[in-house]
């Protein structure tokens, strides 16, 4: 009888107090945490994968993973299935025409640019990451004279990163990291 009584004390106590699981060490998995933190609905699993990801593209193309993470989720909200989709006008009719895809927004003139296959942006995480990391990656080339290259990525390589869009873009992407 006290087994019986302990036992529902004990289950009692759990109901009212479940155990949560520890959150990672941020020295450890810092990206992970930023992801985390960024979107806080999204599946741990993939973010844990995506942290992954980003860490080993930056390490390859010398980048800066926290700025790469947080420019993806401006993109896309860490979404693969990302599309942007605009009304065009195609062969004297509006359309709805897809412009960027997956997690990178990758434009279409840089995926025939670089050669990539849209079928794996949009269903290959490791192909998408690295994807958008090689067009990042491209703009690196003004990094000698200019801090804030990396929101070339968003707005081009016409002029400098003072012009508007470019500050709009990058106070959009500082609010994530």
């Amino acid at each position: 009888m006290l087994k019986l009584v302990f036992s529902l004390l004990l289950m009692l106590f759990l109901v009212q107090n479940p155990t949560k699981a520890k959150p990672l060490n941020p020295k450890k998995h810092p990206i992970y945490v930023q992801i985390v933190n960024n979107s806080k609905n999204i599946d741990r699993k993939y973010a844990f994968k995506l942290s992954n990801i980003i860490h080993k593209v930056s390490i390859k193309y010398n980048l800066p993973k926290h700025i790469y993470a947080a420019i993806l989720m401006q993109e896309s909200g860490y979404s693969l299935d990302a599309l942007n989709i605009i009304e065009a006008y195609v062969d004297g009719q509006k359309k709805n025409v897809i412009t960027d895809f997956s997690i990178a927004q990758i434009h279409v003139s840089n995926i025939d640019r670089f050669g990539f296959d849209v079928h794996l942006l949009m269903h290959d995480l490791e192909y998408a990451v690295e994807a958008g990391a090689i067009v990042l990656a491209s703009f690196k080339r003004y990094s000698k004279t200019d801090p804030d290259w990396w929101v070339r990525y968003n707005c081009g390589t016409r002029g400098t990163t003072q012009r508007m869009t470019c500050k709009i873009y990058k106070n959009l992407v500082r609010r994530y990291l």
